[in-house]
Order: structure tokens, then C-alpha cells, then sequence
């Protein structure tokens, strides 16, 4: 099978020029995530402590949030508990994980 059989037989059999085929096999690469767009265990602290969020909406940020970076080993779910943050928040970074 040639290179020009294969581009055809991806494109449904149809025969495009060389550039089009190209074009259409082309994927699209994913969105890049940046370290910085994932949500992580201080940011969920800030936004309990520092912005006075209730712990519903903060527990709904998480679930609906595309990247998350928590650590959820023993030491960190301890001091979660000691910054007295809720179980149900705690739980959605769990789930998250």
C-alpha cells in the first residue's frame, strides 16, 4: 500500500490534492494546560479563608473545574481537616483526584 492509498483510504476513498488531504487529516492538538490553570489545595484554602467563599460553591468550582491538582495523600488531607476545611470540599477534591 502506498502513502497516497493510505491518505485515501483514510478520507472515506474519496481523492483530494495532496495539500487538502493534509489539511483534513490534520488533528487538532488539545488546549494546552498551564500548571497554573489547575485548581490545587492552597487555591481552595484561599478561596475558603481569604475570599469568605461558602463551601457549597467552592465544592461546585471543583467538580466543574477542566484541571485539578490536588494532593490528597494522609499528611495533606490532614492538614486540610486542621485549616478546618469542610468534608463535603474535601470529598470533591477527592473525587477530582
Amino acid at each position: 500500500m502506498t502513502s497516497e492509498d493510505l491518505r485515501v483510504s483514510r478520507l472515506g476513498g474519496q481523492r483530494f490534492a495532496p495539500s487538502m488531504a493534509r489539511h483534513l487529516l490534520a488533528r487538532p492538538k488539545p488546549p494546552r494546560l498551564r500548571p497554573q490553570d489547575a485548581l490545587t489545595n492552597e487555591e481552595v484554602l484561599d478561596m475558603l479563608t481569604g475570599d469568605g467563599l461558602p463551601p457549597r460553591i467552592v465544592a461546585e468550582k471543583i467538580k466543574k473545574a477542566s484541571h485539578c491538582a490536588f494532593d490528597t495523600s494522609r499528611e495533606a488531607l490532614k492538614k486540610l481537616k486542621a485549616s478546618r476545611v469542610p468534608d463535603s470540599v474535601i470529598v470533591a477534591m477527592v473525587r477530582a483526584s
